[in-house]
């Protein structure tokens, strides 16, 4: 059973790698198309194609996506804050920032909670949680009292190629 669903995995994996580069060269044709068709509208000074049987119209779509750059940040919200928009204005920490600083303080709890028992004992007591549970578990769940989520996902991994 385990060698059958093991082959079947490895055919589905090369099934969908050649699948994935099919797509890969459709996109970048795709785009090298969709590319000479803004830059010949443009050329022309019109917005669409018009109207074409079977296909339809392609219509150049302008979006435009402000921001302020952190070194103006300071000088922007002044601004709101004078035209009575500081509402809008929120007290944050970026994303990648906070995920770096969080991973780095699980694994310090979790590293000093693997040097000293009486430590992970005390905190699992406090947390309810069992003295087997993993020091990484405990640091994650005394995080979670200040509103920390964590999550796991698991991923089967296939390193040996088939021949």
């Amino acid at each position: 059973m385990e060698v059958d669903l093991a082959k079947e995995l490895w055919e589905i994996e090369r099934h969908k790698k050649d699948l994935a580069a099919q797509l890969e060269e459709v996109t970048n044709e795709y785009k090298e198309k969709a590319q000479a068709m803004i830059d010949l509208l443009l050329e022309e000074g019109k917005s669409s194609t018009g109207h074409i049987d079977g296909v339809g119209v392609f219509s150049l779509k302008r979006e435009t996506y402000p921001s302020v750059t952190k070194d103006n940040m300071p000088a922007f919200i002044t601004h709101l804050k004078n035209i009575g928009d500081e509402a809008i204005v929120k007290e944050t920490i970026e994303a990648p920032t906070l995920k770096a600083y969080l991973t780095g303080k699980i694994l310090e709890l979790a590293d000093s909670l693997e040097s000293n028992d009486s430590q992970k004992a005390e905190m699992c007591f406090l947390l309810g949680l069992s003295e087997q549970t993993s020091c990484s578990e405990v640091a994650a769940k005394y995080y979670a009292q200040y509103g920390v989520s964590t999550y796991q996902n698991v991923k089967l991994s296939h390193t040996q190629k088939g021949k």
